[in-house]
């Protein structure tokens, strides 16, 4: 079981009743990059088809592998159109095509193919009424259709 706080990301053993911490160490570049995750509501930890957790925090979008030790670090990069568009991201979703979405504070909605590499956006267009309504994306939620 996996618990996303202001204060680090824990893992919870059901067998032993024990927790490990896993927490930002600025000495360490495979550390999770921020111990904030409590960004409002949302989905903020998602586990992917090969087992990788991927984690929204306040300082980028984490991905922990499966092997549970080591954190991949993906920010926001204004000359990389394939960057997340934001460093706050506050919601995740995986949909059943392997698409990962992650909604960011003020900076739109990302669409990562986990076959692939980069990221996409989608993102409100005032002239545009089949655009996303609003760039404050705080949660997602795949449909069964």
């Amino acid at each position: 079981m996996w618990v996303a706080t202001q204060n680090g990301l824990n893992s919870f053993d059901q067998k032993t009743g024990i927790f490990k911490r896993y927490l930002h160490d600025p000495r360490n570049i495979h550390s999770i990059s921020s111990n904030n995750m409590q960004l409002w509501f949302g989905s903020h930890l998602k586990e992917d088809k090969e087992g990788n957790l991927w984690i929204c925090t306040d300082k980028g979008l984490n991905k922990l592998n499966s092997d549970r030790t080591i954190f991949n670090h993906y920010f926001h990069n204004p000359s990389d159109a394939f960057s997340p568009s934001s460093n706050i991201i506050i919601s995740l979703q995986i949909d059943q095509a392997g698409i990962l979405w992650a909604g960011s504070w003020r900076g739109k909605l990302n669409k990562v193919n986990l076959n692939n590499k980069g990221f996409g956006l989608r993102q409100y267009d005032p002239n545009n009424i089949n655009s996303l309504s609003n760039n404050q994306v705080k949660s997602i939620l795949e449909d069964c259709n």
